[in-house]
C-alpha cells in the first residue's frame, strides 16, 4: 500500500463519524478502523494512530454521549422479570467484556505506537549508517589525496 502523508479534513470527519457510530452500536473501535481504512485506502494501524493522536481528542464529548447511548440501549434490552440486585450485579461486574475489549484496544494502540517508533528508529539508524559510510569514503579520499601530495 502506498504511503500517504497527510489526512484531509473529510477523512478526519469520516473517521470520527464511523467510530462514533460503532461506539453507539456497542461495536469495537478496531472494526471502525478497519472500515475507515478500506474507504480511505490506508492501513488499519494508520487509521487507529490518527484516531488516537488527533481525532479522538477533538470529539471527547461526542464519545461520552455515544457511550451513554450504548449503555442506555443495552439496559433497554434487559428482561423486566429480572430482580434489581441481579441487574445491578450484571451492570457492574468487576471485569466486563467491554472493559476487556477496551484493554485489548489500548494494547493494540500501544503496539501500533511502538511499531511506529521502531520503524522511525530503523530509518534513523539507516540514515546514520549511510552518513557514516559517506564520511568514511570522504576520509579515505582525503587520505589518498594527502598520500599523493606527499610523494
Amino acid at each position: 500500500m502506498k504511503r500517504q502523508e497527510s489526512w484531509s479534513h473529510e477523512e478526519d470527519r469520516l473517521l470520527a463519524s464511523v467510530v462514533l457510530n460503532y461506539i453507539k452500536k456497542g461495536s469495537t473501535q478496531l472494526k471502525a478502523f478497519e472500515e475507515v481504512a478500506e474507504k480511505v485506502g490506508r492501513t488499519t494501524n494508520a487509521v487507529g494512530f490518527r484516531w488516537n493522536s488527533k481525532v479522538r481528542k477533538e470529539h471527547i464529548e461526542e464519545i461520552k454521549r455515544a457511550k451513554k447511548k450504548k449503555r442506555h440501549r443495552n439496559t433497554e434490552k434487559l428482561p423486566i422479570s429480572l430482580n434489581s440486585s441481579f441487574i445491578i450485579r450484571a451492570l457492574n461486574p468487576r471485569m466486563t467484556m467491554e472493559s476487556v475489549l477496551a484493554f485489548l484496544e489500548e494494547m493494540k494502540i500501544k503496539e501500533i505506537k511502538q511499531e511506529i517508533a521502531y520503524q522511525s528508529l530503523l530509518l534513523e539508524h539507516q540514515k546514520l549508517k549511510n552518513n557514516y559510510n559517506h564520511l568514511l569514503t570522504t576520509l579515505n579520499k582525503a587520505s589518498n589525496l594527502q598520500g599523493l601530495r606527499n610523494k
